[in-house]
C-alpha cells in the first residue's frame, strides 16, 4: 500500500499503523493520515490494480475462452500488443491450472486477458481455422462493403472502434482500417481484419 510513496506520505504513516486501524487495535487517526490511505486506495482502485480472487465463473470463462478459440495463453501474448506489466503466458497457465485451488489475481489482468480471447473467433470457423498470424488476404469490395455496413449500423469510427480497445493486435491501426476503405492498402494481416469485424459486431454488446 505504501511502497514507493516515502517522498509524498504523510509523516509517521507506516503499514503499521494501517494494520492497527485495520485490525481494531487502534481507534483513532490523525485526518492526515487517514485521507492520505483513503485517497491511496481510491487511486489504486480507480486503475483497477487491485488484487481479486479467481472465482470458480472466472476460471470457468478463461477456460472456455481457451478452447474456444484454440489461442494458448503463450500465442495470445505474442498477438497482442499493450500487455499490462506483470501479465506473462506462464501467469495465464497459473490461472487454468487445477494444481491451485485459491488463487489471486490483479484484476486489470485478468480482465485483458478476458478481452483478449473473447476479441478471437472460434477456432472452428473455417476462415481462422486455417490461418496463421502471419496470413494475408486482398480487401475486396465485399469486405469493404462489410465494414462499411458494420460502420453504419454501430455509428461508429475505427478511431473510436480502436480507442481504449483491448488487446488490439500489433500493427492494427485506425490509419490501416481507413486505407483498407480507401483501397490504398489491398492486403490485410487476417489477425487484423478478424479483429475489426469482430470488435464492430460485439460493439452494441461491449
Amino acid at each position: 500500500m505504501l511502497r514507493g510513496t516515502a517522498k509524498d506520505r504523510p509523516k509517521g504513516l507506516t503499514s503499521i499503523m494501517i494494520s492497527t486501524w485495520l485490525n481494531g487495535t487502534r481507534s483513532s487517526a490523525k485526518k492526515r493520515h487517514l485521507d492520505y490511505v483513503i485517497a491511496r486506495w481510491e487511486k489504486v482502485i480507480e486503475s483497477g490494480h487491485v488484487m481479486i480472487d479467481v472465482s470458480d465463473e472466472m476460471l470457468q470463462e478463461l477456460r472456455h475462452q481457451n478452447k474456444r478459440t484454440g489461442v494458448s495463453p503463450i500465442k495470445l501474448m505474442r498477438m497482442t500488443a499493450d500487455v499490462p506489466p506483470g501479465l506473462t503466458s506462464n501467469l495465464i497457465f497459473t490461472w487454468l491450472s487445477d494444481s491451485i485451488n485459491t488463487q489471486k489475481a490483479h484484476k486489470h489482468h485478468l480482465d485483458f486477458v478476458l478481452a483478449a480471447w473473447s476479441s478471437l473467433p472460434d477456432s472452428n470457423s473455417e476462415k481462422y481455422a486455417r490461418s496463421s498470424d502471419a496470413t494475408k488476404i486482398a480487401i475486396t469490395p465485399e469486405i469493404q462493403q462489410e465494414i462499411r455496413r458494420l460502420i453504419s449500423e454501430t455509428n461508429v469510427t475505427a478511431s473510436r472502434l480502436l480507442h481504449e480497445a483491448p488487446a488490439v493486435p500489433k500493427g492494427l491501426t485506425a490509419s490501416v482500417i481507413n486505407d483498407w476503405l480507401r483501397g490504398d492498402i489491398e492486403i490485410a494481416y487476417k489477425r487484423h481484419l478478424e479483429y475489426t469485424i469482430n470488435r464492430w459486431k460485439r460493439w452494441n454488446n461491449t
